[in-house]
Parts: C-alpha cells; structure tokens; sequence
C-alpha cells in the first residue's frame, strides 16, 4: 500500500474504473519519468516545454474531459485526480498544466453549442486556460454580448493556449448584473512575463489582460446559474463530468497533485536515506528518521485517498443520473482540503530531515518543499475556510432538528 516505486499497471485504481481510465493512468505512468527529466528545464524556462505539451497531447492527456463529439475522452473527475498525481511525482509543473488544460475543458464544455464549434470546431486538440477570478467587467452591448475589459493572474499555462477563459461581472453602465465567465481568444489578450516564484515555476502562470474585446453572446457563460445548475452544453454532452458541481469538486485535483509531489519527496527522501554515509561517527540517519518516514508514508496514503475517493463516489453518483447533497459536497471539499495539509505536512517533515544536500537547487527535496508549499496555497484549498464552512452548516442543520 505504501510502495516507493512507482506503479506500472492499474494496480493503484480500484477495479471499478473504466479501461480507458486505466488506459489513461498507465500513459500517464509512462510519461513520470520523461517529465522528471524535464523538470530542471521546465522550470528554468518558467514553462512546460514544448516537448512536453506535444507528448500530452499525442497521448490524449490533455483531453480526458473533453466532449467526445470532439474527439475526448469524457472521462469522470476522478480520472483528472489520478492523472494528476501520478505525472506530479515526476513533475509538479507541467503535471499542473496538464490538470489547468483538462480543467477548462471540462468548463467549455458546458457552454452554449457555439462556443465549443468555435474552439474544437476549428482545432480539436486546442488547449483552454484561464483565471476565473472574477476581474474583468463586462459592458453590456446594445446587440447582444460584451466588450471586455480585465487584468487576470495566474494564468498557468497561457503560453500553449489557443483560448482563455476570463471571470468577472457583466454591466449595464455602472450596474452590475452578474457574475459570468467569458471566452476570448488568445490573439485578443495580452501576456506578461511576470511568472517570478517561490514554486511551481514552470506553470508559466502568468497575468494577461484583455482590453476592450467584444465577446459575442455564446461565448458568455452565467456563472451565477451554475452555483445551482448545469451550464447550457449539459444539454447536448450528455456525460456526468459535465454535470461536475465544480465549485466543490474541482479542489480534489488540486489536492491529488499535492498528493503526487509528497510521494515524490518521499521516494528521494528514501535514494537519501539510502545513500548517506556516516561521517565523525555520526548516524547516518536520525534515531527518529524511520518513524518518521513511516508516518509521513502513511499520511501521505491517506491523503491520496481523501482527494480522490470522495470524487469517485461523486462521479457515480452523477453517473446514474443522481443530484449530489450539499452534505456530500461539502464533505468533497473539506476532504481534499484537508488532503492538501496533510501532504504539505509530510513534505515539510521529510525535508527537515533529508540533511543539508537535500538543500541545493536541483535536488528533488528541495523542488516537492517548494512545490508542496506553492500548490496548497492554491485558493480552493483553504483549509480554514473549508473546514469552518462545514462547521457553520452541520451547526445550521443540527439548529433545524
């Protein structure tokens, strides 16, 4: 249960998931080790290479929630958990990419018809990024949609996108009429290179701004209306991960990627271990060192399971047509936050013990401690918010009894 070596079957999926998310899995298992290598380049380049988002997209990893009358996989959130973490053990940052890719596919897939013909109509293997904070103000036009106008961070992966997705608010003049995400593509914006990190450097998630663009009405979408319903392409892609309650959902992935570099740090903590030499007749380890590396293997064990089993029981659920509680959405959420502290924990805890060579640049301890912190402080991932959430409502349903 708590190998160090990386899988290379399915034996890490339960039996219930599709051949093609097995499929999908043991690509990605392939693939760890070739973005390992990369993982020096990527982040001195402050992006995934090219090679890289080539052999994504070759291997059709880049399309696990796409609509399959585009050519996707259709794949259940689950899916994007477990890929993600299998590729973060070999690289945090173009693992992340990946996961913003399959992220804003499975969101354009819930707009209107036209808006994915204007995409995966014209390029079926083109990549949607985005920053759905909602920055940008949408002024309302006489004939219909809107000219945009916004500054949005953290566009992680901008630099191999075709369209970008913006948050923000619709206006008619000073009054606002609410929240929306628009899609606008990527000859209408502008990037900065102003990705400077502590971690996670090569998602190349940088800021870009869009300034007076006219967005036509379909490729508007009302994200007020999602809170409680489908967007509009549910309609027609009639898969359960277009029915994906995102707002509770989508921080497993985020989750299971943090999972991923905390076993990555725990497999060179133990090539440390391993290795080191005692030296004046020192150990060559701490006494405590083994509990140590057992407690963080376990945790980081559980953390794997905490992201990723509440989503697959998520997925079944919408899979049989069923309408998730807002009990088990928040229990989602409080679980993969949750998931994200505790790797981030085990991380921290390996690194203080790895020895002072685990603390060059380059040295994979080093690379997951900076990752590790950069990842869980992903906003969908706060711990204390979630976790005071969940309190507030199980007080309020507790009150109504």
């Amino acid at each position: 249960m708590f190998s160090s070596e990386a899988p290379h079957d399915d034996s890490d999926l339960p039996a219930t998931v599709s051949t093609l998310h097995a499929e999908m899995w043991r690509k990605a298992v392939q693939l760890r080790p070739v973005l390992a290598a990369r993982a020096a380049e990527c982040e001195a380049i402050g992006k995934a290479p090219a090679a890289t988002m080539d052999a994504l997209k070759e291997l059709g990893l880049t399309r696990l929630t796409q609509p399959g009358r585009y050519g996707g996989h259709e794949l259940g959130w689950d899916a994007v958990c477990d890929v993600g973490r299998v590729l973060s053990r070999g690289c945090a940052s173009q693992s992340w990419v990946n996961n913003i890719m399959n992220d804003h596919a499975q969101q354009l897939g819930t707009f209107a018809a036209e808006a994915q013909q204007d995409v995966w109509g014209r390029d079926p293997k083109a990549l949607v990024c985005g920053s759905i904070e909602p920055t940008a103000r949408g002024l309302n036009q006489p004939g219909g949609g809107v000219k945009l106008t916004g500054r949005h961070g953290f566009g992680s992966g901008v630099d191999h996108a075709q369209w970008v997705v913006c948050g923000g608010f619709r206006y008619d003049g000073d009054k606002q009429t609410g929240r929306a995400m628009f899609l606008v593509p990527v000859s209408d914006i502008e990037v900065l290179d102003d990705w400077r990190v502590f971690g996670l450097g090569g998602t190349g998630s940088k800021t870009y701004l869009v300034k007076d663009v006219l967005v036509p009405e379909h490729r508007i979408l009302n994200a007020t209306a999602l809170e409680t319903n489908p967007g509009p392409g549910a309609a027609f892609n009639k898969a359960a991960i277009f029915r994906l309650p995102r707002a509770s959902a989508a921080s497993s992935a985020f989750a299971s990627m943090a999972t991923g570099i905390a076993q990555r740090c725990l497999d060179a903590w133990l090539d440390v271990a391993a290795q080191r030499k005692p030296r004046a007749g020192a150990p060559v380890v701490p006494s405590s060192a083994p509990f140590m590396a057992g407690q963080c293997a376990a945790e980081i064990d559980a953390a794997r399971r905490l992201a990723v089993d509440p989503v697959r029981d998520l997925m079944r659920l919408l899979e049989r047509g069923e309408v998730p509680s807002a009990a088990m959405l928040r229990e989602t959420k409080l679980a993969a936050c949750y998931a994200a502290q505790l790797a981030k924990g085990a991380v921290q805890r390996l690194a203080a013990n790895a020895g002072s060579r685990a603390l060059f640049d380059g040295h994979p301890i080093q690379q997951a401690l900076r990752d590790a912190m950069m990842a869980t402080s992903h906003f969908s991932l706060n711990w204390e918010a979630a976790s005071a959430a969940w309190t507030a409502a199980a007080l309020a349903e507790r009150e109504q009894k």
